[in-house]
């Protein structure tokens, strides 16, 4: 199974036992990977009438959703220890249950 298979598959179990922390973790890297695979559009393309501006995705191997959920994971880290340096301990304990919820990836799929 994908990286990306297993974090949906983990974020629909994660809704029904009503985990918000996981949910939006999962989420965020989910989105990360999504943006990822978006593709510059070229500025000079002008639709025609009926015809959308959608273009091919880009592939995203999956080394790269394994580095997009290290930089997560990175960003989190260093987020968590800004809160506590801030004496936000409440917001350091949320962004450690997010990195709870992500290290079981990184540890399969690195």
């Amino acid at each position: 199974m994908s990286l990306r298979e297993l974090l949906k598959t983990d974020l629909k179990t994660a809704m029904k036992a009503r985990q918000p922390h996981t949910v939006s973790t999962l989420r965020t890297v989910l989105a990360a990977i999504d943006n990822a695979e978006a593709v510059d559009v070229d500025p000079s393309f002008v639709p025609h009438t009926g015809i959308t501006r959608d273009v091919p995705r880009r592939v995203v191997s999956e080394e790269e959703m394994v580095d997009i959920l290290r930089a997560e994971v990175d960003d989190l880290r260093s987020a968590m220890v800004d809160y506590e340096q801030g004496g936000r301990p409440d917001e350091a304990e949320i962004l450690r249950e997010k990195l709870i919820a992500l290290t079981p990836y990184l540890e399969s799929f690195s």
